[in-house]
């Protein structure tokens, strides 16, 4: 898989299983990493409180955390958030991969201008 796209499936896993810790109370986590040579898939299920409908909101300019989704919507081609059998959620991301330098480009956030 080439270093970007690496690159960005380290970092939604790391925002992922961050919001995990941080935001349930769930005694456990679990990280499915996938490829099939198109598409990295790295979803992240806990058994914490569904959080079904789950968007990226901005947080203040100030706050010192509130972005791990923001980043997220930033990094991957597309996510989605859904009920777990448990009760908990299942996070999943999705980076279309590249294989050429050509088209790798940075998609600036909609809300960013």
């Amino acid at each position: 898989m080439p270093d970007e796209a690496v690159d960005r499936a380290e970092s939604i896993t790391s925002e992922l299983v961050t919001n995990s810790v941080r935001h349930t109370v769930s005694m456990t986590v679990v990280v499915h990493i996938a490829y099939d040579g198109r598409t990295a898939t790295v979803g992240v299920s806990d058994a914490g409180n569904a959080a079904a409908g789950l968007t990226a909101q901005p947080a203040p300019l100030n706050a010192e955390s509130g972005r791990g989704l923001w980043l997220i919507e930033a990094l991957a081609d597309r996510w989605y958030c859904r009920t777990a059998p448990n009760g908990g959620a299942d996070v999943t991301a999705e980076i279309r991969v590249s294989h050429t330098r050509a088209e790798f480009a940075v998609r600036p956030h909609p809300e960013i201008t």
